[in-house]
């Protein structure tokens, strides 16, 4: 009541204001008193300050991860991921980053085919508070040589057929990057290790990702992304959509390609369910809008 009432004042104050002078600019109006603009300006900057320090992508996904546990949320033909199961994903891989003490910072690539290691590989990074750098699969060899020699990436999670075809360049890519296979030994090696959350101070100025332009001109640029940049457009595309854990959203970006990011982080932070198509689904119409009525 007293916060309805004492807007009902500024407002007043407004139209008297407008009243008295008609010609003068809205900006030069005083609708809040000079004795109670300051304390009020000053608890506003305050608790400004206080949700930038604490508000991180991580943290978004730490409470749904909370909130959400036994909701769906990755949905991949017969196989779904609830969120308990794809936090312990990303316990373990960042358990992993910790174990072979990785620094925080760190550019950590991404090259494998399953979207759902994908995944659990973007957030255990990010767990770990290192950079992740997705790398599209279906990129000649040559170019994926050439991003990695960019930015000087030294660690790298791939899967066994990826790997292979890094080994066959292995001359070109040099001997100075770690790749390191993710499969269900992976995992269970990680389980027995346990780092609790406190172990990672996250920032919104941390870098948290990097994707590459196409190479148009033969030679990709890196483009490194922040944490509250993300996180901004995270939060409003939620807001604006009203997106709630009833969404499901489709996956058809490519690794590579930074909209995945929407797809990935929107309907998570929001308790939704990412739905993925098999491969030969997206080349196909008629199978396309089937798998489309399906998870509708």
């Amino acid at each position: 009541k007293e916060t309805i009432e004492q807007i009902i004042g500024y407002f007043k104050q407004l139209i008297h204001s407008i009243i008295a002078n008609p010609r003068q600019k809205l900006a030069d109006i005083q609708i809040i008193p000079e004795d109670n603009r300051d304390p009020k300006l000053a608890h506003f900057n305050e608790n400004l300050a206080l949700h930038y320090q604490t508000s991180t992508i991580q943290n978004e996904l730490f409470r749904s991860f909370k909130r959400f546990r036994q909701n769906i949320a990755i949905k991949y033909q017969t196989t779904h991921i609830s969120y308990l199961h794809l936090e312990r994903k990303a316990v373990y891989i960042s358990n992993w980053i910790l174990q072979n003490n990785i620094s925080q910072g760190s550019f950590i690539g991404i090259f494998l085919q399953d979207r759902i290691q994908l995944i659990a590989l973007m957030i255990g990074i990010l767990k770990a508070r290192c950079v992740f750098v997705p790398l599209d699969t279906s990129i000649p060899i040559k170019g994926i040589i050439k991003r990695i020699r960019l930015i000087n990436l030294k660690f790298l999670f791939t899967d066994e057929r990826t790997r292979e075809r890094l080994l066959e360049k292995e001359n070109e890519l040099g001997k100075f990057i770690n790749t390191t296979v993710v499969n269900d030994s992976f995992y269970q090696k990680n389980k027995r290790f346990y780092y609790p959350d406190t172990c990672f101070k996250y920032s919104p100025d941390d870098n948290i990702y990097v994707y590459f332009t196409s190479g148009s001109e033969d030679t990709p640029k890196a483009v490194l992304g922040k944490n509250n940049s993300l996180l901004n457009f995270i939060q409003w595309e939620v807001g604006r959509f009203k997106v709630t854990e009833a969404f499901k959203f489709s996956q058809f970006t490519k690794p590579g390609f930074d909209v995945i990011l929407r797809d990935i982080f929107v309907p998570l932070c929001a308790g939704g369910t990412i739905c993925i198509p098999h491969y030969e689904q997206l080349l196909d119409r008629e199978r396309l809008i089937r798998w489309i009525e399906d998870n509708d």
